[in-house]
């Protein structure tokens, strides 16, 4: 298995891998096809894991999924001992938030496709090896779809700021921190993995250990 040595190489996987993904849902089902939630799990460098969530569990309340998602994370850790994780989703991006007028941003690209873009986001959460901080990056890249099932990537961006700003706008930092926070389980057995597979997949998500 590769060694990824920098939260910016384990993030360029993920966003690629999701491109190619993205075109080719695009090209077999057309546009409209959104990528499933997806978690890459990390420990020394290492890709350990993949957790998705399942296609049909994707339409279920936020809350619902976020629990979901919260119990994966902490399970990353304490059965894992993973010490990043990435997130990929789908989402919106605008360069000029001063025109979206209070509306947020699904409402704003309904309404105004030029001032919102769709893209694909990959948030990454890393344990920082000298203190007990935890850093937080976000990248993403934007898309437009052309004629004949074909997708047009633009240029993506990324930043990190503190997480106690992140923290107060969105709930998908918070529980990969969370998670990342979770006490680990020394020895765990081979039986306990397999409950907890079992149990994830009862929760909407196919598991691939690497």
């Amino acid at each position: 298995m590769d060694e990824y040595t920098d939260s910016m190489s384990k993030i360029a996987l993920c966003l690629t891998g999701a491109q190619l993904a993205k075109d080719l849902m695009v090209q077999e089902f057309g546009i409209g096809e959104e990528l499933a939630f997806n978690f890459f799990g990390w420990r020394e460098n290492r890709l350990v894991m993949v957790a998705q969530l399942k296609r049909e569990y994707m339409n279920f309340p936020v809350v619902k999924r976020l629990e979901a998602c919260r119990m994966l994370c902490s399970a990353m850790t304490s059965h894992w001992a993973v010490d990043a994780v990435s997130f990929v989703a789908e989402g919106f991006e605008t360069l000029n938030r001063e025109k979206l007028d209070g509306r947020d941003l699904r409402q704003a690209f309904i309404e105004d496709e030029n001032l919102v873009n769709e893209c694909v986001t990959v948030t990454h959460c890393q344990k920082n090896e000298v203190n007990d901080d935890i850093e937080l990056y976000l990248v993403s890249t934007p898309y437009k779809y052309l004629l004949g099932r074909d997708i047009e990537w633009g240029e993506s961006m990324g930043y990190t700021r503190g997480t106690e700003t992140v923290l107060r706008n969105s709930p998908i930092p918070k529980l990969l921190i969370d998670g990342l926070r979770t006490e680990i389980i020394e020895s765990v057995t081979n039986e306990e993995f397999d409950e907890t597979i079992a149990t994830l997949t009862a929760c909407g998500f196919n598991i691939e250990e690497m």
